[in-house]
C-alpha cells in the first residue's frame, strides 16, 4: 500500500547512517549499529529513509547524497527537506508518476497531489477519511502518524513548512520559499520527470500538470506565476510570449499583460540547480564545519572519498572519546562541538 516507513524521518540518524553506508552500502545492520550506536530499529528506518529520499541506493551514496554530505553534512538546511519532500511525494522510483488514475497513486502522492490542493487546512481525522476511500482503513493510522510527524517536527522537514501544525488544524499554504534555487531545483526535477528533454512548456502546462509546481510546493497559481518571475529574475528559466513568430526567430520576451505564455528551462542538469540551492541557503548552519572539511570531502577526481576519513576527523576533535557512541549518536555530540 505504501512506501512510507514505519517511524517518522529523523534527520540525525540519517546522516550518521549515511556516513556508514558510504563506504559499504549492504553493510550488516549490526555493524551499522556498531558504527552509529543507534539501535536496530533505529538504523533499519534510517536506511528506509536515506533509499526513499534518494541520499543512497545499492551501490553506495547518490550524486544528491554525495552533494548533501558535502554541502549539508549536519542535513539542516531547508533545502534538505525540501528534497525529501519532493522526492518521497514521488510515486515509483523516480519515474513519471503522471497518473493514469488516482488508483495508481501511492499515500503519499495521494496526500500532495490529490487531498492537499483541495484541503488547505484539515484534521488528521479528515485525512483519514479521504484515504480509506482508497486504501484498507485499517492500515492507515501509522503511515498517516508517520508522515504528519515527520512534516511538522523539528527533526525531520519541518523547515520546508510544507506544512504546519496549530492544535490538531493542519494547514498549507505558507511554505518557506526564501531560496530561489531550491525552486528552481523542485522545477528542474519536475520537469526532467514529466516534461524530458523538451525546452520549453507552456505555462498552463506547468500550472495545471497533476504533479505540476504548485501542487508539489503547496501554492495556488497566482503564487506558482510569482515563483516563475523570481526564477526568471534569477535566470533560472526565460518566458517568452506565445504569440506567432517568423521562423529562425526566437520569440519576443513575455509582456507583462500576457497570462500565456512560454516558460524556456535555462538549466542542463539538475543537479546544477541543487549546489546553487545549498551554496545559497541563508541558515547555512554547517559552513565552519564544511569549510573545516573543504580537504577530506574532495578527492583528486572530484568524487566523495570513503566517509572513514570523516569519521576520523570527527574522533580527533575528541581524542578521549570512545570509537563507539551509545545510543543517541557520538557523532551527533561531534558534530555539535565542530558548530
Amino acid at each position: 500500500m505504501t512506501r512510507v516507513p514505519g517511524l517518522p524521518l529523523n534527520k540525525a540518524d540519517v546522516r550518521s547512517g549515511l556516513l556508514a553506508w558510504a563506504d559499504r552500502p549492504n553493510a550488516p545492520v549490526a555493524a551499522v549499529m556498531e558504527q552509529t550506536g543507534l539501535s536496530r530499529q533505529r538504523v533499519s528506518n534510517a536506511k528506509q529513509w536515506a533509499l526513499l529520499g534518494n541520499f543512497l541506493d545499492q551501490k553506495g551514496l547518490t550524486p544528491e547524497g554525495k552533494l548533501a554530505l558535502q554541502k549539508d553534512p549536519y542535513l539542516e538546511t531547508t533545502v534538505t527537506d525540501w528534497r525529501v519532500h519532493l522526492i518521497g511525494s514521488f510515486d515509483g522510483q523516480n519515474s513519471s508518476i503522471q497518473p493514469q488514475s488516482l488508483a495508481d497513486w501511492d499515500i503519499w502522492a495521494h496526500i500532495v497531489y490529490s487531498f492537499l490542493p483541495e484541503h488547505s487546512t484539515f484534521t488528521k481525522e479528515e485525512l483519514f477519511q479521504y484515504l480509506a476511500q482508497y486504501f484498507d482503513s485499517d492500515k492507515l493510522e501509522n503511515p498517516i502518524k508517520v508522515l504528519l510527524k515527520t512534516y511538522t517536527e523539528a527533526s525531520a522537514i519541518a523547515n520546508s513548512a510544507f506544512l504546519t501544525r496549530n492544535g490538531d488544524t493542519y494547514a498549507t499554504g505558507n511554505p518557506n520559499l526564501e531560496n530561489v534555487y531550491t525552486v528552481g531545483y523542485v522545477l528542474a526535477t519536475i520537469w526532467q520527470q514529466d516534461i524530458g528533454d523538451q525546452v520549453s512548456v507552456l505555462v498552463d502546462e506547468l500550472l495545471n500538470s497533476p504533479v505540476g509546481l504548485g501542487k508539489v510546493l503547496g501554492l495556488d497559481s497566482s503564487q506558482v506565476r510569482d515563483q516563475l518571475d523570481r526564477l526568471t529574475e534569477a535566470e533560472i528559466i526565460e518566458q517568452r510570449s506565445a504569440k506567432p513568430h517568423a521562423a529562425g526567430q526566437t520569440p519576443l520576451r513575455r509582456q507583462s499583460h500576457e497570462t500565456n505564455y512560454v516558460v524556456v528551462r535555462c538549466w542542463d542538469n539538475p543537479l546544477e540547480l541543487l549546489e546553487k540551492a545549498y551554496d545559497q541557503d541563508s541558515v547555512a548552519p554547517n559552513r565552519p564545519l564544511i569549510q573545516a572539511l573543504d580537504g577530506i570531502l574532495d578527492d583528486e577526481d572530484g568524487e566523495l572519498p570513503f566517509l572513514s576519513s570523516m569519521q576520523n576527523w570527527f574522533s580527533n576533535l575528541r581524542p578521549q572519546q570512545s570509537q563507539f557512541a551509545p545510543e543517541g549518536s557520538a557523532i551527533d555530540t561531534l558534530l555539535h562541538l565542530a558548530g
